[in-house]
């Protein structure tokens, strides 16, 4: 019974210098270096718990955890959090050796709209741990883009609220592009005066092929875009922003090109070929 007691006794004090060399590995990455302004940012993040012992990421003081992100633009000034107060993981049980991945949509928590290099570090703390732990660094460059195009059309009357007279009854499409590793990507922004509604990434095109593009009168977007030799993406945007068509199209004896009925105001395809379903082209 002395022996037992003597063994418990000896874990119990063991316990406080165990936790000091225990550990969270934390590594952070992005799926790209170059961002359109408001496009999302999306960081992953991925835990590995080498403390060896079970990490609960919960709402409980005991299992409280927090994972933060220290951000400095190119004049090395910190970006605050929108609110201090918020949790960014939460839920999370990671057994010994395991590893776990986390999304975090930054800009949601930050405000990354101004085009600048950002150097950014992920910071991970929990009260089971004596320290806080740091990933890798990483940095993103946020540019303006270049406008290829861009046209402001009206609201239909059935998106409009009846109770807010003062709404904006106009909003814009914008057509952008940016170089990412020699390639060039196409991105729809619609926003009006006071909002972003959205940012889309289209697709990656190469050279520098011209695209078509058209309002109908649903004053959506419509944009035939050459992607390959032969190859050309048709897709079609609503002004909340959200895709209602897209597809492929391959030239045969004729070439693909946008058409606008003058009277009824449809848009749509004139020539070569819708592809199957099977083998569409994965942008």
């Amino acid at each position: 019974m002395k022996s037992g007691l003597f063994v418990l006794t000896l874990l119990l004090a063991a316990l406080p210098f165990a936790s000091l060399f225990a550990q969270i590995g934390v590594t952070l990455d992005f799926q790209k270096r170059e961002f359109l302004r408001y496009e999302p940012v999306i960081a992953k993040v991925t835990l590995r718990n080498d403390s060896g012992q079970t990490i609960v990421f919960g709402s409980g003081e005991d299992f409280r955890g927090d994972l933060k992100f220290e951000i400095l633009d190119r004049s090395k000034r910190i970006l605050p959090l929108i609110d201090p107060g918020v949790r960014m993981v939460d839920g999370i049980v990671m057994r010994p050796g395991e590893s776990q991945d986390v999304f975090v949509y930054l800009n949601r928590f930050y405000d990354l709209s101004s085009p600048n290099r950002y150097d950014i570090k992920c910071v991970v703390s929990h009260t089971s741990q004596a320290k806080s732990y740091e990933s890798n660094p990483k940095y993103l460059e946020v540019s303006p883009g270049v406008t290829e195009w861009k046209r402001t059309v009206g609201v239909p009357g059935f998106m409009l609220e009846a109770d807010k007279p003062s709404q904006d009854r106009l909003r814009s499409f914008t057509v952008l592009s940016l170089q990412n590793n020699g390639r060039k990507n196409l991105y729809v922004a619609v926003e009006d005066d006071h909002f972003v509604y959205s940012v889309r990434s289209i697709c990656t095109i190469m050279g520098n092929e011209n695209f078509s593009a058209e309002i109908d009168n649903l004053s959506r977007l419509h944009l035939l875009i050459p992607i390959m030799p032969k190859e050309f993406k048709y897709i079609v945007i609503a002004m909340s922003g959200d895709v209602d068509r897209e597809s492929i199209y391959n030239s045969t004896n004729t070439i693909p090109v946008l058409a606008r009925d003058p009277q009824s105001g449809r848009v749509y395809v004139v020539g070569g070929e819708e592809a199957q379903k099977d083998d569409d082209l994965k942008i």
